[in-house]
């Protein structure tokens, strides 16, 4: 991901934008909200090919303590909620 995010921001000229701070802000962030786990909820997601409802569900649950605290535990179930919804 970060390889792909960093070829789209050369092909856009991220200088012109201040989207390369923008991005190591967001990515130092990210590293202190999910580099303690032994598996990286998008390596988790993917690999085990979650769906959107699912991979949300996961993200949030692992992130809530050092991001966004009751915040991402009510994002998770509204997701929670969407999949019972559909699985009715």
């Amino acid at each position: 991901l970060q390889q792909q995010t960093m070829q789209c921001f050369a092909i856009i000229g991220s200088n012109d934008f201040g989207y390369e701070s923008y991005y190591h802000e967001q990515e130092q962030h990210i590293a202190k909200a999910y580099n303690k786990y032994k598996i990286e909820p998008i390596k988790f997601i993917t690999q085990n090919k979650l769906d959107y409802c699912q991979g949300n569900i996961i993200k949030y649950i692992m992130r809530y303590k050092d991001k966004n605290g009751i915040e991402d535990l009510y994002k998770a179930q509204w997701y929670i909620k969407e999949l019972i919804k559909r699985n009715k």
